[in-house]
């Protein structure tokens, strides 16, 4: 039924647009700081998005993008027993995988022994936001007396610090040149006073705020630093991030919260993340994403998605650094093939071993290269037009969705104000949305309220119309209740042709149903608005649609599956009776369902295999 959430979501490699700059707005002093720290934030992400390439890292084994016509897959891996050490001769039928939840055959196992040299690129990510000053002395000397030890000759590093300027990042081997950026290197943790110019006149100056603000710029530092490592094709590369976590948000929008755009970008690179926390080891959790201290939980995460690890307090450097060395220098190469092909898609990678006390570390998955159809068909139409400045507002939330139809497509706008707003007078109460085609053709244009408060009100909670093939531009205006606009939001929404004789699912719209009244309005109601939100109560129900088209072109049969917080399945969802054209529905009650992190895999099969879409949501207590 819908297109991808291109008006919220992150993009492919999770970067940010640009910001537009902001006519006729009323904003409180702290809302214009926020959008300075968040236009020099967008800023360094394009500076990424400039140096990312589209293919793999060359000369990588273990390139996270199938390189070769057949979807041929290799994945890095590091496997020890329960001692650490690492294990040798495995064969291919001793390992498993799967993808997406798929068992793979794997045809090869190399393993790789380079002990006796060749080239390694290892990043350094010094995070002076969340690291303390007490601590600074003792990281510098235990990063030197491993740059003076363990580098060999032909190895290269890259220093970063947070508000380093990132467009001007890459790899050296110029000893002097690393240990100088070492050498400047000094913590700031807890001390949130300004000491550069940006720091002054774009940060806020309340505490909270700064600590989103630094959580971001790490985040963004990240991601640049994959794109970096991605381009430069130098070998085994690693990633050291040195901090004692990120303070995540609640609002699932906060981008600390949520870090898988930063691991699909580093997982691009093939280099794992080898998290240092300079702060002795917090007690253990029972592994949830909540539990425990939420900014090292961020960490693991990082750490496990990218096939990295976790070391914390300072008696854990040297075995750190000795186990990135030894990951670096001895590992596995899976290789098997992908039926999915060239999608354009991510997928989800599981490696594991069939012996006992076996650990495997491996990247969570891969972003696939899109075909040359699917390029062209993402290929923006030429406009004589001035360039557009893309911006996302951060007081609303929005969300975009196509069904398909003869005329090209019918499009769906609802959003949702941030709850994080700083008072009631900068809280969205309604969005002009003016949606245009290529050439200028005004296809909608007209206000409308947040979705679930249309019903009854004066304005409907939705925006939508036909839209022909191609980028539609979307620009929203955000006004407060009195009709003042706060803030202004511009985006592109592309839509895509389904390609002949290949099956096409559109991404799902979620709605949600607090009665049981209000749950036969909306499974009755085809034009029943979808909501941004991935966050929900116990008490509440899910109806989840969802648009295919079979190799035909006409509506394809669809299956879901109920995946937990490993991505493991629980059970299958069976499509409700109820059904217009290309549209497929989903019951979800969710009252028994624990609260945590789950996943709704909706997939078609097809003659090259199945492609799927994912939902991920949490559930509240």
């Amino acid at each position: 039924m819908y297109t991808r959430q291109v008006a919220d979501a992150p993009s492919s490699d999770g970067l940010i647009s640009p910001p537009a700059r902001l006519s006729n707005s009323r904003v409180a002093p702290q809302t214009t700081r926020s959008r300075g720290i968040r236009r020099w934030v967008c800023t360094l992400a394009v500076a990424g998005l400039t140096i990312a390439p589209i293919s793999a890292r060359p000369g990588a084994p273990g390139a996270d993008e199938p390189n070769t016509p057949d979807g041929t897959v290799r994945v890095t891996a590091v496997v020890t027993d329960k001692r650490g050490q690492l294990l040798r001769n495995l064969k291919p039928s001793e390992f498993e995988v799967l993808e997406d939840g798929r068992p793979q055959t794997v045809e090869a196992a190399e393993y790789v022994s380079r002990a006796a040299g060749g080239p390694r690129t290892i990043a350094f990510l010094l995070d002076e936001f969340h690291t303390a000053a007490a601590d600074s002395a003792s990281i510098r000397d235990r990063i030197l007396h491993f740059v003076d030890t363990r580098l060999r000759p032909g190895d290269r590093a890259l220093v970063v610090k947070p508000l380093d300027p990132l467009t001007a990042i890459k790899p050296t081997d110029d000893r002097d040149a690393i240990r100088l950026a070492i050498t400047s290197f000094e913590g700031r943790k807890g001390d949130y006073t300004p000491r550069t110019a940006f720091e002054r006149n774009y940060m806020a100056q309340a505490p909270e705020a700064v600590r989103r603000a630094r959580a971001q710029i790490v985040t963004s530092a990240l991601r640049t630093i994959g794109n970096v490592l991605t381009q430069d094709g130098g070998g085994q590369v690693a990633i050291v991030l040195v901090s004692d976590g990120f303070e995540r948000g609640r609002s699932s929008r906060d981008v600390p919260s949520n870090l898988q755009s930063v691991v699909r970008v580093i997982n691009r690179a093939d280099a794992a993340v080898y998290a240092f926390t300079p702060s002795p080891p917090v007690a253990e959790t029972d592994g949830t994403e909540d539990a425990g201290d939420g900014g090292v939980q961020a960490l693991r995460r990082l750490a496990k998605d990218t096939g990295g690890d976790v070391f914390a307090g300072p008696a854990a450097f040297e075995a750190g650094f000795a186990r990135l060395a030894s990951d670096l220098d001895a590992h596995y190469v899976l290789t098997y093939r992908a039926s999915h092909g060239n999608d354009g898609r991510f997928h989800a990678v599981e490696v594991a071993v069939k012996r006992p006390d076996a650990t495997v570390r491996a990247r969570a998955g891969y972003v696939a290269p899109m075909s040359e159809t699917m390029r062209a068909a993402l290929a923006p139409t030429a406009s004589s037009g001035p360039p557009r400045v893309l911006r996302r507002s951060a007081l609303i939330q929005s969300w975009a969705g196509i069904t398909p139809s003869e005329e090209g497509a019918d499009l769906m706008l609802t959003w949702v104000p941030v709850s994080v707003a700083t008072s009631l007078r900068t809280r969205a109460a309604s969005v002009v949305i003016t949606a245009s085609a290529a050439d200028g053709t005004v296809l909608f244009d007209g206000a409308t309220a947040p979705v679930g408060e249309g019903r009854g009100a004066s304005l409907p909670d939705y925006a939508s119309f036909t839209a022909p093939v191609g980028p539609v531009r979307v620009d929203m205006k955000i006004l407060d209740a009195k009709g003042v606009v706060l803030d202004t939001d511009a985006r592109d929404v592309v839509v895509q042709k389904p390609r002949a004789g290949a099956v096409t699912i559109y991404a799902p719209g979620v709605l949600r149903a607090r009665s049981a009244r209000e749950f036969r309005d909306i499974v009755s109601d085809p034009a029943a608005a979808p909501t941004p939100l991935r966050e929900f109560r116990r008490t509440e129900r899910l109806i989840v649609r969802v648009s295919g088209l079979d190799a035909t072109g006409a509506a394809a049969d669809i299956s879901a599956t109920l995946l937990n917080r490993l991505r493991q399945p629980m059970r299958t969802i069976e499509p409700m009776p109820e059904r217009w054209g290309t549209i497929t529905q989903f019951d979800l009650p969710l009252a028994g369902l624990a609260p945590g992190e789950y996943t709704l895999r909706i997939s078609i099969n097809g003659p090259s295999g199945s492609i799927a879409e994912h939902v991920t949501f949490k559930v509240l207590g």
